[in-house]
């Protein structure tokens, strides 16, 4: 179902600090005049895609009307006047931001901080022709991905877009699916290894 969203409700109330207040989206939905549609498999995954409706003095990186990607679990989920809103902090101490949407694709985003947004490689892809999986390894197992957009605040200068990374399957990557591919947000700190192209790695629990 299409529905239309307002770039700004001045009934929400004044945020504080680096409050952000956001709304979240459907993902099929037309976000101020753009239309935003995503594959059918996706539903399968919880949204964590807003689009930003007031912010606070202190916020510096977003903006009222700006599309949002944040954690699943970011801020505190709440209702102003029966409409489902989530009130979050900007700063990266609060771990909610990830990244900010910019373009036609849903995988079209400025990471946030230290944050590196990955193409997830899974256990049947091939890259630059070459297999990267044994046959009966399970596709969840690897934790290995491209490095497509980077953050402001990464710091070591070996990772760069382009970079095959194997990331630490216990951060929690939050997932993000587009046309049948899976991509993730990661933290610098979780990317362990810049592994070669020809490279298998899985995990093996």
């Amino acid at each position: 179902m299409k529905r239309t969203i307002k770039a700004y409700d001045p009934t929400i109330g004044t945020p504080l600090g680096d409050t952000i207040v956001a709304e979240p989206f459907d993902r099929i939905a037309k976000i101020d005049g753009i239309m935003i549609a995503a594959a059918e498999e996706e539903t399968k995954h919880e949204e964590t895609k807003s689009i930003v409706r007031a912010v606070g003095p202190g916020v510096t990186k977003v903006k009222v009307g700006d599309v949002i990607f944040h954690s699943r679990y970011a801020g505190s989920p709440t209702a102003i006047n029966e409409k489902p809103f989530i009130v979050m902090r900007e700063h990266k101490a609060s771990g909610d931001l990830f990244g900010i949407y910019f373009g036609n694709r849903p995988i079209d985003i400025n990471p946030m901080d230290d944050i590196l947004f990955v193409e997830w490689e899974d256990g049947t892809k091939q890259f630059q022709g070459t297999s990267i999986m044994k046959a009966g390894v399970d596709l969840e197992r690897h934790y290995t991905g491209i490095v497509l957009t980077m953050g402001p605040d990464i710091e070591n200068p070996k990772l760069k877009p382009g970079v095959r990374v194997f990331f630490n399957q216990f951060c929690s990557p939050e997932r993000v699916d587009y046309n049948g591919k899976r991509y993730a947000f990661i933290r610098e700190y979780d990317a362990l290894m810049i592994i070669p192209s020809r490279t298998e790695m899985a995990v093996l629990a």
